[in-house]
């Protein structure tokens, strides 16, 4: 290796492939505080081969005169360039970590971020993110994969074969479901690797659709105020004894494709059947088949109106064809939900047709509504005690409505996985607001507060935003000792 000092004036940098210099005053600091480790490559002829970088902060931000360099002679100066990044290997994340870790320390007396932290050879790790070139952001997810991820995540990242970034979210995932995913990855396009969250969320998915289709549906009787049916809403009235005219209102979220226009007439018979007079009928929509939804329900009810639903956030890109069959592309950011009545409507007293909305809701289902849209529906058509129908379950959103608003309700949907998913969610919320009604109580009676049932009984409700009526129902299935503490006897609203 031929190391000789030369002139920085003498150096000729001519035309370089780097465009991209990025912070040089770190760089220059570095070479200030550890010497220059690497030298530059020239030609005899003084002809800059590689080390622009650090010509630059050498010569314009050190003022060095002379630095030491490796005299080569190559066929051209690109090709010597193509050598140099050829043997060059970029670091894997783990490998990054290690070197940040190993060139910052914490045991100094000073500011890491003082010029007293710089001379002293110590930096922090924002400073030695920025020599290596990457974020502090990255550095730390990249170290948080190589300290809690598996073997196979940590290879992965390191071969490139996910970023940063996804490994890190893959961290939050089961380790089941992230394992399935390390393996899928050598087989997969580039496409499936920078979706590789997504995979994880359709693994888990199909996951949870297999668990939910193993286990055995629930028959409620006819006497609980929420029923869950698997059958096809054409066969509800048969499979639970639905007596004609007998509800008042039917808030259902539809499918939105072409599939389902066929029962479209039957919807609407359904409706007419089932609702009691001035009952309502409302569902989320689509607006593809808008026109085809109107002109079913047109024939056997009566228009009312429509409500906007409101993402602010977020949206969805439809493609949509004209006469000649040209393509265009519609962002939408708003559902409708449209009303109809059969008859004059008994209970509406007023509403708002625009619902705004920070975020969407898909906890239980891909389809699923926001549950404080949905509550506002059956606050506003119906009143309590009323009987709700929703013919096309899905998440079960109105079934949960109808349990924080002590509305009864019959759905059905005719998929079984959706079905033993909504009595799961049904339990569960019965279950969170029986234990917030006892720690309520039990709160109340340590702070040696008037146990009034009615009040407390208000007060909980209000702080839940579910129905007074929802605890004098449950009120019974709480602990013996914590009932017994109330003082009046308020029976159950069951």
């Amino acid at each position: 290796m031929n190391i000789q000092n030369i002139r920085t004036a003498d150096i000729q940098i001519g035309e370089h492939h780097r465009k991209d210099h990025g912070d040089l005053e770190s760089l220059a600091r570095c070479i200030e505080t550890e010497s220059l480790l690497k030298p530059i490559g020239v030609t005899p002829d003084n002809q800059l081969i590689w080390g622009h970088r650090r010509l630059l902060a050498c010569r314009d931000i050190l003022g060095w005169e002379t630095l030491p360099a490796n005299v080569i002679d190559v066929p051209s100066i690109a090709h010597g360039r193509f050598i140099e990044w050829a043997y060059s290997k970029e670091l894997a994340p783990s490998e990054m970590v290690a070197l940040i870790d190993a060139v910052r320390c914490f045991e100094h007396g000073g500011d890491r971020r003082s010029d007293q932290a710089r001379k002293s050879g110590d930096v922090s790790t924002k400073e030695a993110c920025k020599r290596v070139g990457i974020s502090d952001d990255t550095f730390y997810r990249a170290k948080q994969v190589c300290a809690e991820g598996s073997p196979e995540l940590k290879e992965a990242m390191d071969k490139r074969l996910v970023s940063i970034n996804q490994a890190h979210k893959l961290l939050k995932l089961p380790a089941d479901i992230v394992q399935e995913c390390v393996e899928r990855l050598p087989s997969a396009t580039a496409a499936e690797r920078r979706a590789v969250t997504k995979t994880a969320k359709r693994i888990e998915r199909e996951r949870r659709k297999q668990e939910l289709l193993s286990r055995p549906i629930l028959i409620p009787s006819s006497d609980e105020m929420i029923q869950l049916h698997h059958c096809r809403f054409q066969e509800l009235a048969e499979v639970t004894g639905l007596k004609e005219a007998s509800a008042q209102a039917i808030i259902t979220d539809i499918p939105y494709g072409e599939e389902f226009l066929d029962q479209l007439d039957d919807l609407a018979a359904f409706a007419e059947r089932y609702l009691a007079d001035g009952g309502i009928f409302a569902t989320h929509t689509g607006k593809r088949f808008l026109p085809q939804l109107m002109e079913a329900m047109g024939k056997r009810l009566d228009w009312l109106w429509m409500i906007d639903s409101h993402y602010s956030n977020e949206g969805c890109a439809l493609y949509q064809h004209d006469a000649e069959g040209n393509k265009f592309r519609i962002f939408c950011k708003t559902k409708n939900i449209v009303l109809y009545t059969k008859g004059v409507p008994t209970t509406i007293e007023s509403f708002i047709d625009l619902l705004p909305h920070a975020v969407k809701q898909k906890d239980w289902d891909d389809w699923q509504q926001p549950l404080a849209e949905v509550e506002y529906l059956v606050e506003t058509l119906t009143c309590p005690s009323d009987l709700v129908i929703d013919p096309c379950g899905g998440g079960f959103t109105t079934a949960i409505a109808c349990l924080r608003h002590f509305r009864r309700f019959v759905g059905c949907d005719v998929q079984q996985q959706w079905v033993a998913n909504g009595q799961e969610r049904v339990d569960k919320t019965r279950a969170e607001l029986i234990r917030e009604l006892e720690i309520h109580l039990t709160d109340a009676a340590d702070l040696g507060r008037p146990m009034n049932a009615a009040s407390l009984f208000s007060e909980w409700a209000k702080a839940e935003r579910v129905s007074p009526l929802v605890a004098k129902q449950i009120v019974n299935q709480l602990p013996d000792d914590v009932r017994g503490l109330l003082d009046d006897d308020m029976p159950s609203a069951a």
